[in-house]
């Protein structure tokens, strides 16, 4: 699922939510 994970990446970039994002990626 690479569009998600991209999704998410720069969901992770104009929030600045790092640990969410990473919590995110993890779980994918």
């Amino acid at each position: 699922m690479t569009g998600l994970k991209t999704g998410v990446y720069f969901l992770n970039l104009a929030t600045g939510e790092e640990q969410q994002t990473l919590k995110v990626v993890i779980i994918e």
